[in-house]
C-alpha cells in the first residue's frame, strides 16, 4: 500500500486561546456569583425562622448577568436545593390502597427504607412537597360572601388522632387559634400520586396520610430539658382519591 502522509494539526493562535479561556472564566464567574448570592436558611432568630440574603458584593454581577445572559441560556438555578434546607420538618407519608368496597388491601410507606439511595432521595423530595403548609392569613375585616360568590378555603381541621382537610367559607375560619392550610402544590401532588398508585396496583382508591415532626431548634441546647416543648408527630390525612 502506498504511504499516505498526514499533515499535523496547526496549533491554535495564542490570542484565540486567551479569548476562549477568558470566555469560559467569565461564564464560571457568573455561575459562581449566582450560587453565592442566593438566599440561605432558614436561620433561627429571636423573631423566629428567617431567610438570610446573600452577600451584597455579588449583586452588581447577578443584577446584570441573570436577565441578560443566564435567562436566555435557561441557567437561572442557584444550586440551592430543597433537600439542603436542614430547618424543614422531618416528613414521611403513607399510601393506603383500597378496593371497591372500601377495604384496605395494601399500605406503602415513602420514603421506603429498603429503596435504593437515589430512589429514596426522589421519594423524600415528594414527601417534602406534601408538607408545604402555609398559615391562613387573618381576614381584613368581615367577609360576607353573596349567594353567587361564596369564598371558601381548604384548611386543616383538628381531630382526635389526625388532622383532615375541610372546606369552609372564609368568614367561618376560626380566629381563636392558628389555622394552617395546604398549598395548591401539595394538593396537586397528593391527588396525582394517589391516582398513579391506584393505576399501578389496580386499586379503586388511595388514601394519602402525611406524618411530620418539627426539627429541633438550636436554642433548645441552652434551656433546661424539662422546658423543651414536646415534639410529637403530626398526622395529616389528605383524604381518599379515586383512579378516575
Amino acid at each position: 500500500m502506498p504511504n499516505i502522509a498526514f499533515d499535523a494539526p496547526r496549533p491554535l493562535p495564542l490570542a484565540l486561546k486567551i479569548l476562549g479561556s477568558a470566555v469560559v472564566g467569565v461564564h464560571l464567574l457568573i455561575i459562581a456569583a449566582l450560587a453565592l448570592g442566593a438566599p440561605s436558611g432558614e436561620w433561627y432568630t429571636p423573631m423566629g425562622p428567617s431567610m438570610a440574603e446573600g452577600p451584597q458584593f455579588v449583586r452588581p454581577v447577578t443584577d446584570v448577568a441573570v436577565p441578560g445572559y443566564l435567562e436566555p441560556l435557561r441557567l437561572t438555578h442557584n444550586y440551592h436545593f430543597a433537600s439542603n434546607h436542614t430547618a424543614q420538618a422531618g416528613v414521611y407519608f403513607e399510601v393506603h390502597l383500597k378496593d371497591k368496597d372500601g377495604q384496605r388491601i395494601k399500605t406503602f410507606k415513602f420514603p421506603d427504607d429498603k429503596a435504593l439511595p437515589w430512589i429514596r432521595h426522589r421519594q423524600q423530595l415528594l414527601a417534602q412537597g406534601l408538607a408545604q403548609d402555609q398559615p391562613v392569613p387573618p381576614p381584613q375585616g368581615e367577609v360576607l360572601p353573596g349567594l353567587q360568590n361564596k369564598v371558601e378555603l381548604t384548611i386543616w381541621e383538628p381531630g382526635d388522632q389526625e388532622m383532615r382537610l375541610k372546606r369552609v367559607p372564609q368568614h367561618l375560619v376560626p380566629r381563636d387559634r392558628p389555622v394552617m392550610m395546604p398549598s395548591e402544590w401539595s394538593l396537586t401532588l397528593a391527588k396525582s400520586y394517589a391516582r398513579y398508585m391506584c393505576g399501578a396496583h389496580h386499586a379503586a382508591a388511595a388514601e394519602i396520610v402525611r406524618h411530620t415532626r418539627d426539627s429541633w431548634q438550636p436554642g433548645f441546647l441552652f434551656i433546661p430539658r424539662e422546658a423543651i416543648p414536646p415534639n410529637d408527630t403530626l398526622v395529616c390525612n389528605f383524604g381518599e382519591f379515586t383512579r378516575d
